[in-house]
């Protein structure tokens, strides 16, 4: 109330008070299973002051490799949705468990995760049918040299093999599409169930013209390629490549030809797996990974290079690539034939990488087989 002598007034006062900001969170635990890569949760602000958040990984060792975003402000009433990562390659099979805090100017809570690893299986196969001799491609990969049927392992049913020495047209390489298997029922490959990529080379190398060959391509019970005619679609001493994904449950990989006209055909054979499983799996003609040892890279943390060491107990194909931690590849450091011994690469990171975790992966590839190991390492600038 306002007295004067000129009279009196009434002045109305009002106030807001704000509920002081409040950190709620939709869930105190993760589970990523044995399949997951990433997984979400929500933050909000429970009150009416603004909330200031930020997420923190509480190891430095921690599979839990990015946290996107990790931090951020939020008005009253808002909520953000945040994905949490997680890399499983290279670590050794077993139950994980971390935590992470969150952080804000109206306290911290914590998201308690969880995680199981397998072991890793790689089932990388190709064939060089009709071949008594393996053969390395123009990208290193090696084909393996043909052979029967072998319980536990893989081989063909029946037929025979002939060879020519003609130039093969749309491909580098020829010696692939040379030889072939003719006359068989199929190939059979005892793996892990699960599923694969399947690639069929073909190249008619004996008939000049179409209608002399034809038959179907059957792969796990189903019909793939009916009616393949190799000269109609493709010519004579021409490279054709049919590729398709099937699924193996019953733990064995069939591919079987069924003869229209003449006899069924085959140039090589590509099979390609990956995936977690409870067990160990091995080649049994293989007794050790052909690597030594795979380094920790050196300096890490570093800024811009740093030194990736491995060795190798005998020759062999070497991938060594470089991920960031949403599995996109970052640069390929090595794809090439090295000697057995002491080997490094050296990284130098381009400036336009951000700062972060990244992770380096070999692979090892020799007859029938590829190994693969992988290692973290942090840029800082």
């Amino acid at each position: 109330k306002i007295e004067s002598n000129a009279g009196d007034a009434n002045i109305l006062l009002g106030m807001t008070v704000l509920k002081p900001a409040e950190l709620g969170l939709n869930s105190d635990y993760m589970d990523f299973d044995s399949t997951h890569s990433s997984l979400s949760f929500q933050i909000r602000n429970d009150g009416d002051s603004t909330l200031y958040w930020s997420a923190e990984i509480t190891s430095d060792s921690s599979w839990i490799v990015h946290v996107d975003p990790a931090g951020a402000a939020l008005d009253g009433g808002e909520a953000q949705i945040i994905n949490v990562f997680v890399y499983r390659s290279g670590m050794p099979a077993g139950t994980y468990r971390d935590s992470l805090r969150i952080m804000s100017n109206a306290g911290s809570q914590w998201i308690h995760a969880g995680m199981d690893v397998g072991e890793r299986y790689f089932y990388v196969h190709r064939v060089n049918c009709g071949s008594d001799r393996q053969f390395i491609d123009n990208r290193g990969n090696p084909w393996g040299s043909d052979k029967s049927y072998l319980s536990g392992y893989w081989g063909y049913n029946g037929g025979d093999a002939y060879q020519v020495a003609d130039d093969i047209a749309a491909t580098e390489d020829d010696d692939l599409f040379r030889s072939e298997r003719w006359g068989s029922s199929g190939y059979a490959f005892d793996v892990e169930n699960g599923v694969y990529d399947v690639s069929l080379y073909f190249a008619e190398i004996y008939f000049e013209s179409p209608g002399m060959r034809v038959f179907d391509v059957i792969v796990e019970g189903d019909t793939l390629i009916r009616d393949l005619d190799i000269f109609a679609e493709a010519g004579h001493d021409m490279a054709l490549i049919k590729s398709f994904q099937v699924t193996v449950a019953d733990s064995q990989l069939n591919i079987g030809f069924v003869s229209v006209i003449e006899d069924p055909k085959i140039a090589a054979i590509e099979i390609i797996g990956e995936r977690w499983i409870s067990g160990v799996v091995s080649n049994p003609e293989v007794s050790t990974p052909p690597w030594s040892r795979l380094e920790d890279n050196y300096p890490n943390p570093f800024n811009p290079s740093t030194v990736i060491p491995f060795s190798l107990s005998e020759e062999a194909f070497v991938d060594l690539s470089v991920f960031n931690t949403l599995g996109q590849q970052v640069t390929t450091l090595i794809y090439s034939n090295l000697p057995r011994g002491e080997h490094r690469a050296i990284w130098k990171a381009r400036h336009s990488l951000p700062s972060g975790i990244y992770f380096y992966r070999i692979r090892i590839k020799g007859p029938g087989i590829t190994c693969t190991g992988s290692r973290k390492m942090l840029l800082t600038k």
